[in-house]
């Protein structure tokens, strides 16, 4: 039912029309053969006690219950199916950036050189036609196994009455703007958010009270630049600034540690936190003094509500393709959107959506790609201003983008032709960032004390909605109960220490 309500290839616009399928006789995999074979892999893994991360788990609590044993046995075959094809989607950016994940010989414009004839070049025939396959892969990945499973948990969740984690979501959400589809003269004149296929700049307030009694509040590039929009707090945070100042723009911000954590205990087990001191390695972003959420459902509100209020007037077609996808899972879950965005729930599903634009706007711009390569156009970069003598001795700057975790700013001071400055303010930055000055709790905390726990000493609710933000602080995830006993430890890198 969920598939057959959400149409996957209804939703996807002629812009972005791949040729064929990736793999036409592969995908989706759902005989019934396919999932015998997969649930035998299961149970033998499951029998020989070789469980690996999964062998310190609370199966015993109640939300594994949740789920009808198809619905299980459906995601960890489709998550099985792809962790093997992982190494696929990453193709386009081992061409264009050298290595994954890192890139290598990314210096301006296009990395690398295109060439036609010269099979040694890094992009030539046989790497695009590597590219083009890849990208068919991520979308039918995205469509027909990520998305439904999505759905399939999510209405369940929901009609379980379990839409609780949206926190901070339903006060306040914040977004960059992101995919210029030309080239752009600058940020702060306003330039770069003209030219975007997904114009989310901008802050929406009290999305829960319906996208029609939301406030939306303007963030344009100038404002990028001004304290009176962001700045960036250390009263709760072990950082101090120069002369007691504790709010500053990210120009004139410092990144001088001063740590007066607890006293006692060790430092690998600490006793007790005082929360009404500083007690954050995070510093404190805020918008006009109050803190934000970011993110793909940050930038999922900022778009829906700026397309129904009539203030985007003609919406690309990335823009349609979010509102469309918002009010479909709206009529498969049988809510309307404020209700299901602002959950655990509806976080989790917009990373999935953001997944499925993605790989359209990466169809989009490769088809443009090869549209300029047959004209002729095959400069990679603009190397006319490339020279440093000309660049001012003093000048200020900021570079944005909506990554995959939402909002991404990097400002730098440049004095006497050097680097006298350079702050970044990272989506995990304002997602996980500890109280404000006016007593206003960070993305993570707002949304854990939106959170139903129903065992304290299991708190698997807690885990759920830290990772619906997909959290980018370690390597690891630790919890600790009131006694400040480890409880679990999952790390998934053996060279991460």
């Amino acid at each position: 039912d969920v598939l057959a309500t959400y149409n996957v290839s209804g939703l996807a616009p002629a812009e972005t029309a791949s040729k064929d399928s990736a793999y036409p006789k592969e995908f989706p995999k759902a005989t019934t053969a396919y999932f015998t074979a997969v649930q035998q892999k299961v149970k033998k893994i499951v029998e020989s006690g070789q469980l690996g991360i999964f062998s310190a788990q609370w199966w015993d609590h109640p939300d594994y219950q949740l789920l009808p044993p198809e619905v299980h046995l459906m995601a960890v075959s489709h998550y099985l199916n792809i962790l093997d094809r992982q190494r696929d989607v990453v193709i386009p950016h081992v061409v264009f950036g050298g290595k994954n994940p890192h890139p290598h010989y990314i210096v301006g414009g296009m990395p690398c050189s295109i060439s036609m004839n010269d099979m040694n070049a890094p992009i030539n025939t046989q790497r695009l036609a590597a590219v083009e396959q890849s990208i068919a892969l991520a979308k039918d990945l995205v469509s027909n196994f990520y998305l439904p499973d999505l759905l399939a948990i999510g209405k369940i969740y929901v009609e379980k009455g379990m839409i609780d984690g949206g926190g901070l979501a339903k006060k306040r959400v914040m977004s960059y703007g992101d995919y210029p589809d030309d080239t752009y003269t600058g940020i702060s004149n306003g330039d770069y958010h003209k030219k975007c296929i997904v114009r989310s700049n901008g802050v929406v307030e009290n999305f829960a009270l319906g996208v029609d009694k939301a406030t939306f509040i303007p963030l344009e590039g100038k404002d990028f630049m001004d304290p009176q929009y962001l700045s960036e707090e250390v009263d709760h945070s072990w950082f101090e600034y120069p002369n007691g100042t504790t709010t500053l723009h990210p120009l004139e911000g410092v990144t001088d540690p001063k740590f007066t954590g607890p006293k006692s205990g060790t430092k690998e087990k600490w006793e007790f936190l005082d929360e009404d001191k500083k007690y954050s390695w995070i510093k404190s972003p805020t918008f006009k003094g109050k803190t934000a959420e970011v993110g793909p459902l940050a930038k999922y509100i900022v778009v829906y509500t700026k397309v129904k209020q009539g203030i985007i007037k003609d919406p690309t077609w990335a823009e349609s393709m979010i509102v469309r996808q918002i009010d479909t899972v709206s009529q498969v879950l049988g809510v309307p959107a404020h209700v299901w965005m602002t959950t655990m729930v509806g976080r989790t599903a917009c990373r999935g959506l953001d997944a499925q634009v993605a790989s359209n706007i990466s169809q989009y711009y490769f088809d443009k790609l090869v549209e300029n390569i047959k004209n002729g156009d095959t400069t990679v970069a603009d190397m006319t201003k490339f020279e440093p003598n000309t660049w001012d001795k003093d000048a200020k700057g900021v570079g944005l983008v909506d990554a995959p975790r939402g909002g991404l700013g990097h400002w730098i001071h440049i004095k006497d032709g050097r680097s006298a400055n350079y702050q970044c303010i990272v989506p995990s930055t304002w997602n996980a960032c500890p109280k404000t000055a006016a007593n206003e709790h960070g993305a993570y905390e707002d949304a854990m004390i939106d959170t139903h726990v129903k065992i304290a000493d299991k708190p698997l609710e807690i885990l759920k909605v830290i990772h619906s933000f997909d959290p980018c602080l370690a390597c690891a995830t630790h919890l600790y109960n009131k006694k400040g006993e480890k409880i679990v430890s999952v790390n998934t890198d053996a060279l991460c220490k």
